[in-house]
């Protein structure tokens, strides 16, 4: 059981500590050959996580969460080689514990085809989305600004970027999503 603390290893190179972990929701139904699962079941957990060092002891700091089943605890060796750097560089172990846990957000696009006059408004309606909001609520502005049916499958001549951390959700298990972003591309 890994826990607060704890030095691991992960999906990502390197050892890091567990600086927290969340709840890991379902945010969709899913029955299929790999998952099953309804809306709002709890299905593990997210840790997140800072790196102090490269597979080969190198110190680097950096950030980043992964589903708690990628997680496994440090061998006895790899945790006495940290606690001895970090006795022998005290200088390194004030930056790593200084270090601001910053959460790596996901992105989700989706594909966008408009005319010029659409994308004017779909610009000017994004700027207008409140700072955090559902999917749901991002496509009822839209819906109300006439671009609903913009939204579509390739080929596409825009794509529609928002971010969110995937622990952040609605009472209702809804991802909360911020920062959107419309970019041209070329298809």
């Amino acid at each position: 059981m890994i826990k607060i603390g704890d030095w691991v290893t992960t999906c990502y190179s390197g050892y890091w500590q567990v600086v927290d972990i969340k709840p890991k929701y379902a945010d969709e139904t899913r029955n299929n050959e790999y998952a099953k699962y309804n809306k709002g079941d709890l299905i593990g957990t997210w840790v997140l996580m800072k790196k102090a060092f490269t597979p080969k002891m190198k110190f680097r700091l950096e950030c980043n969460n992964c589903d708690g089943a990628w997680c496994e605890p440090v061998k006895p060796e790899i945790q006495a080689q940290i606690d001895q750097y970090f006795a022998e560089h005290p200088k390194d172990y004030e930056k790593f514990c200084n270090l601001t846990f910053t959460p790596r957000a996901s992105v989700s696009s989706s594909w966008i085809k408009m005319t010029d006059e659409e994308a004017e408004r779909f610009a000017k309606t994004i700027q207008i989305l409140p700072e955090m909001f559902t999917k749901e609520e991002a496509m009822k502005i839209f819906e109300e600004n006439g671009l609903k049916h913009c939204f579509g499958k390739p080929p596409a001549n825009y794509i529609f970027y928002t971010w969110h951390t995937p622990w952040e959700l609605t009472e209702d298990f809804d991802p909360i999503f911020r920062n959107p972003e419309l970019k041209k591309c070329d298809n």
